[in-house]
């Protein structure tokens, strides 16, 4: 199947325009025989321009006994992310099995504190099987159906632990410059005693949308969380535009605003901007 694209002069050897997602695809293949090559997971990338409206340092302060704790507005904020191919034409030569980690971190490096300390550090390792599809659904075609178990965690102790386990699909749609993800996901239940956030899914929800438009060296992006619920409905909405800046990375810059932005701020409504540089993209 192949799409006409006006933007994206990609082909593939019969002349035809490439699909974004099989574009990435290929070039992932090429360096997984690689062993001094990473493969990219999410996004990579650095914002050193990272400005919080309203940190807020309470859960730090009782779990330190410190009343003089605070946090500055400015920070850094970093993402690292790969992934791994285990095995390859699983179920048929339809599926392949992956391995991921990401690392979503928040320093406070302009902090007046001397140690510099990290507000938070998410860790995010999981595991999925991938199946290449090809149906078309509203002329849009269906390129990827993930299933996977990812853990979250911010290794943390006492009132700062934050942690949870899903099972998730992922729906991989595209069509010419544009690529839709969306993710449903089901909280594997913990005990009650060792439960650090029950009323997590009230804040971020059981599903993430993505949107993805390529417009030449540029790529806009949006993500979108909802809890559907009529009362206290909660959620998070995230914008995102990479921009051409040099060979070796582009331009970033990203805004959030809502919940579970990080583990720490999951029950925390937080507004954030920030620019910097990306390393790798989703496409």
């Amino acid at each position: 199947v192949s799409t006409k694209s006006h933007t994206n002069n990609n082909k593939d050897l019969t002349g035809k325009d490439e699909l974004l997602v099989e574009k990435r695809l290929e070039d992932e293949f090429k360096l997984y025989n690689n062993p001094y090559v990473l493969t990219s997971h999410k996004p990579n990338y650095f914002i050193f321009g990272y400005y919080q409206h309203a940190p807020d340092p309470t859960l730090f302060r009782e779990h330190f006994s410190e009343d003089d704790i605070d946090f500055s507005k400015s920070s850094l904020k970093f993402q690292i992310s790969a992934k791994f191919l285990i095995a390859e034409e699983l179920f048929g030569n339809h599926g392949n099995l992956y391995v991921g980690y990401t690392n979503r971190s928040f320093w406070q490096v302009f902090s007046n504190d001397i140690s510099s300390p990290f507000r938070e550090i998410d860790h995010e390792p999981e595991a999925w099987l991938s199946f290449k599809t090809g149906f078309e659904f509203l002329g849009f075609r269906n390129s990827l159906i993930n299933v996977g178990f990812v853990h979250q965690s911010n290794g943390n102790s006492g009132v700062l632990s934050r942690s949870w386990n899903r099972v998730y699909a992922t729906f991989v749609m595209e069509k010419d410059d544009f690529v839709f993800a969306l993710k449903p996901w089901s909280r594997i239940k913990e005990d009650e005693e060792s439960d650090d956030n029950p009323d997590i899914e009230d804040y971020l929800g059981n599903f993430e949308f993505h949107g993805i438009y390529k417009k030449d060296d540029h790529i806009f992006g949006i993500m979108f969380r909802n809890n559907l619920q009529s009362e206290n409905n909660r959620g998070a909405l995230q914008l995102d535009w990479t921009f051409p800046l040099h060979r070796k990375f582009k331009g970033y810059l990203q805004w959030f605003n809502g919940y579970g932005e990080s583990l720490i701020d999951y029950n925390h409504n937080v507004n954030t901007i920030g620019i910097g540089i990306k390393f790798t993209d989703w496409l």
